[in-house]
């Protein structure tokens, strides 16, 4: 490869120069009653941020992004469900041990 005029990155992420970009999430839209408070944003590589946008929209609800990952994306035979966090959640005793450290593996990465 040439060399690169200054100020310019290279975008191969194989690239020593390769630096991701990043972008604040807003976890509940601001279009939905979201804040700009620390709790409310996530940092997120640009390409990641950009590919959530398209999937499901620009400001997708909960529900809404669960509903088109259990339609489109997983395995048929399951259902992806949302709850609010510290909810009680009646059927954990219905999740094996390998489910709930499946689980416990996703994780959101760059």
């Amino acid at each position: 490869m040439g060399k690169h005029k200054k100020g310019r990155r290279r975008t191969d992420s194989t690239s020593k120069w390769y630096k991701p970009h990043y972008n604040q999430h807003h976890r509940l839209p601001k279009s939905r009653g979201g804040t700009n408070a620390t709790s409310n944003l996530s940092r997120v590589p640009v390409r990641l941020h950009n590919a959530f946008n398209e999937l499901f929209g620009s400001n997708p609800t909960a529900h809404e992004v669960a509903q088109i990952l259990s339609d489109v994306w997983i395995d048929f035979r399951y259902v992806i469900t949302v709850k609010l966090r510290g909810e009680q959640d009646n059927h954990s005793d219905n999740i094996s041990d390998a489910d709930a450290a499946s689980a416990q593996r996703i994780a959101f990465t760059s």
